[in-house]
Order: structure tokens, then C-alpha cells, then sequence
């Protein structure tokens, strides 16, 4: 008893300095509630942006569709069938070559103004991939290839990096440039994404035979077959070796 009135003696003595580090904690727990929320409500307005921006492309696909011309149908042949016309819809221009930044103009710049206005790693990340989607399915692989590098850079997680270095290699072998891809999908293969590895490898084997490099082909479809043994790769790897 005599401690514990000891204790509130001296606490009584030095109550200001008390009263001052339980107001600082005070204030400092609300500030640190008041910056999350805050970041919170950033990062929500940056996914509704994406969102808005992903509704804007399907908008911009839908119309390209529906402006595509359709196929000419003999009417006798269409009555004998009783076909019903077929509807415009996007699926049916998704790997059509087209003029990105012209037919899609409107979803490309909602898609750019979330990447330059959030630092939400995740929504970032996503529009970007979702650029470099839109040209690369499109027949654009070389204007794919920065937003892929950059979504690589940026990817908030080991899956998603390895998904973005994947689709940046996929970007460099369409554009033509072989010799670049392979360190890039080599860089993906280290990420340690095992679900990838089987197809990342077969990129590689297929960019060595893009360069005439059938040793180095051979070497990592061999690669394939040590390490992936009794699966598809593998059965995939054995018949595009004895094609060498």
C-alpha cells in the first residue's frame, strides 16, 4: 500500500508530463488512423478508375465490332437454316489487328491516367498490364513491350512479376527480337513461379530455334524433360526436339 501511494504521489507531481505523453499518443494513434483511412479511400478511387477505365475498352471493342463489316449470306440459304444473325461482339475482334491508340482511344487514355495519377501498387500494376494487353492482342507486340517492362517493375508480388517478365518476353519475341526475350523470360523462371516454368521454358527453346541455335534448343528442351518429366511440356518438348 505504501508503494502504490508512493506511485500516485510522484504521478501527482508530474501529472503535466503525464497528461503530455497520453495526449501525444492520442494524437499520434489519430493521426495514423486519419492516413490510413485516407489510403484506403485513395486506393478505392483508384480501383473504381480502373474499373471505369476496363468498362471504357469493352465499350470501345463493342463498337469497333458492330462497325466491322458482316459476311454476306445468301437469304435463300440463310431461310432454308433459319440462322439468326450473328451479333457484333468483342470476342470477335480480340486478336484482330488494329490501330490501338486510334480505335480504342478513349479506354487507352483512362487506362494511361490511372497509371500516371495512383500509386496503388496493385490498380497500377493492373492497368498497365492491361495496356500492354490491348496492343499486344491487337498485332501490336512493340508498343506492348513498355507497359509489360513496366508492370515488371512495379508488380506487387513475386506471381504477378513473373505474369508481367512472361507477357514482356512474349511482347519482345512477337516484335521480332528473339535474343532480347530470352533473358527476360529467364528472369521470369527465377521468380521461382512454378505453374509458369513449363511454358516460359518452351519460349526460351522456341526463341534459340527463331536464332538457329539448335544446340542451345536441344539443351533446353532437355532442360524440359529432366525437370518436367511426365507432363504435357515434356511430351511437347520430346516431339519439337526430334524436329531439330
Amino acid at each position: 500500500m505504501a508503494a502504490l501511494s508512493d506511485f500516485f504521489n510522484e504521478l501527482s507531481k508530474n501529472y503535466r508530463a503525464v497528461l503530455a505523453v497520453v495526449v501525444a499518443i492520442l494524437v499520434l494513434g489519430g493521426a495514423g488512423i486519419l492516413v490510413s483511412s485516407r489510403k484506403e479511400a485513395r486506393a478505392e478511387e483508384a480501383r473504381n478508375a480502373l474499373y471505369l477505365a476496363i468498362q471504357a475498352v469493352q465499350a470501345d471493342a463493342k463498337r469497333v465490332a458492330e462497325a466491322e463489316p458482316k459476311p454476306v449470306v445468301d437469304p435463300k440459304a440463310a431461310k432454308a437454316k433459319q440462322a439468326a444473325p450473328v451479333a457484333a461482339s468483342p470476342e470477335t475482334i480480340e486478336y484482330k489487328k488494329l490501330d490501338v491508340d486510334a480505335e480504342f482511344s478513349r479506354g487507352v487514355q483512362m487506362l494511361k491516367a490511372v497509371t500516371e495519377k495512383y500509386n496503388d501498387s496493385r490498380t497500377v500494376f493492373e492497368a498497365r498490364l492491361q495496356l500492354g494487353d490491348l496492343y499486344y492482342r491487337h498485332g501490336q507486340p512493340a508498343k506492348a513491350v513498355s507497359w509489360y517492362q513496366e508492370a515488371a517493375q512495379g508488380a506487387p508480388g513475386p506471381f504477378p512479376k513473373s505474369l508481367a517478365f512472361s507477357s514482356w518476353g512474349y511482347a519482345l519475341e512477337s516484335s521480332g527480337k528473339a535474343s532480347e526475350a530470352i533473358p527476360v523470360y529467364e528472369k521470369a523462371i527465377n521468380i521461382g513461379e512454378a505453374s509458369l516454368k513449363g511454358d516460359l521454358l518452351l519460349a526460351i527453346a522456341r526463341c534459340h530455334g527463331l536464332l538457329n541455335d539448335s544446340a542451345k534448343a536441344r539443351s533446353t528442351y532437355d532442360q524440359i524433360l529432366s525437370q518436367l518429366p511426365n507432363t504435357e511440356y515434356a511430351r511437347q518438348a520430346e516431339a519439337l526436339k526430334a524436329k531439330l
